[in-house]
């Protein structure tokens, strides 16, 4: 069997293109002139590909094998991305990133999928931070790209050719896990799970919610504060650079002192760095950048917090489906986040975009703070 690592520097690849797409796409749509609401509407599709996907997910890799799978789902993005070329309109947009963004997303759920189960047991840890790395390295530098890349064919070309590059090559490593279908997966559960374990529940939705901002509407929002494309694109970038440090921070953190002592001191960063950043003039770049780095650090330790939290409270079969519960209220929330978001946005506009998030974490901070020891 070739190792999972092999993996890597084509997810790194990848990622890079879908770093590039991002702001891409959102100031295509600024020049458009779509509105601020059609914006957050195109953002939340795919997360509602991830929805709808996820589940099918093991019964697709009866029928077929997991690379070919892979394939099927970049053929669907490429298609896609060709589209968003072809068809400039934000209402087509909006089926055009339903497919795009959930066949992105499903793919990188079929990479951590084959690297979790055929990584050794005293390996699989580092193995899925060096794929962290991978997967957040390659967005960072693909928003950096986007700027030096200048013409907007250049740029779009640059996401294809990263698409068809990885498609041409294939994945062609015999990895075939064995597929383990879990037990059905109802309403009841979820809510079950969110009432059981409401702190891991209230975590992992602000921080699906927040996860939208840096990724759609903070480059529309400093495009709105005056500011050109390469400040825009800064802004995703620091925001990025701070997710990647952040759960490697609160995880440690959190080995130390407590999964739940960390989640409360996450919010508490998250909300007051989001306060903090809504008042803050985006033409004072070093401070706006700054407090965006360090709110990008606090929602990363946040989801990490919250998923160790999760893995205090349940052991066995009974994590499993905690871990089901957690991954779709975080894909409700990256649904519903940018809805929020942009309205937010519309009803306070200097600043609504961060009030709504910090307004999230505020909360949970409430949820996480009694802080009582378990026998």
């Amino acid at each position: 069997m070739i190792s999972a690592y092999r993996l890597f520097p084509q997810v790194f690849l990848l990622s890079t293109a879908y770093g590039i797409s991002f702001p891409l796409l959102s100031f295509a749509l600024v020049d458009m002139g779509a509105s601020t609401q059609i914006i957050g509407l195109i953002a939340a599709m795919p997360a509602l590909g991830w929805l709808i996907g996820t589940p099918l997910i093991p019964v697709i890799l009866r029928k077929i094998s997991l690379p070919a799978l892979t394939l099927v789902l970049l053929g669907a993005a490429a298609l896609a991305w060709a589209g968003f070329w072809l068809v400039q309109s934000p209402p087509v947009w909006v089926g055009l990133r339903f497919v795009f963004g959930g066949a992105m997303g499903l793919f990188f759920r079929c990479i951590e999928y084959a690297i979790t189960a055929t990584a050794p047991p005293h390996a699989r840890g580092r193995w899925l931070g060096i794929y962290n790395v991978m997967f957040l390295g390659g967005l960072i530098l693909g928003s950096l790209l986007l700027p030096v890349l200048q013409n907007d064919m250049v740029q779009f070309g640059a996401v294809m050719a990263g698409l068809l590059a990885i498609f041409l090559l294939g994945f062609m490593w015999p990895i075939a896990p064995q597929i383990l279908a879990p037990k059905s997966f109802s309403m009841t559960k979820l809510v079950a799970f969110a009432w059981a374990v409401p702190i891991s529940a209230m975590a992992v939705f602000t921080y699906g919610v927040y996860e939208d901002l840096p990724a759609a509407m903070l480059p529309v929002y400093v495009l709105q504060q005056g500011m050109g494309e390469g400040p825009a694109a800064s802004a995703v970038t620091v925001s990025l650079l701070g997710a990647l440090i952040g759960p490697i921070a609160g995880g440690m953190a959190a080995d130390r002192i407590g999964a739940q002592p960390m989640v409360a001191i996450a919010a508490s960063l998250g909300a007051l760095g989001m306060i903090a950043v809504s008042v803050v003039d985006p033409a004072h770049q070093a401070t706006f950048l700054a407090l965006l780095m360090v709110c990008g650090a606090a929602f990363g330790a946040l989801y990490i917090a919250g998923l160790s939290h999760l893995a205090v409270q349940f052991q066995g079969e009974e994590l499993l489906h905690a871990n089901m519960g957690f991954g779709t209220i975080y894909a409700i929330a990256a649904m519903l986040g940018p809805l929020y978001n942009a309205q937010t946005m519309t009803l306070w506009e200097n600043g609504g975009l961060f009030w709504g998030v910090a307004a999230l974490a505020g909360l949970m901070v409430v949820v996480a703070a009694p802080v009582r020891k378990r026998s």
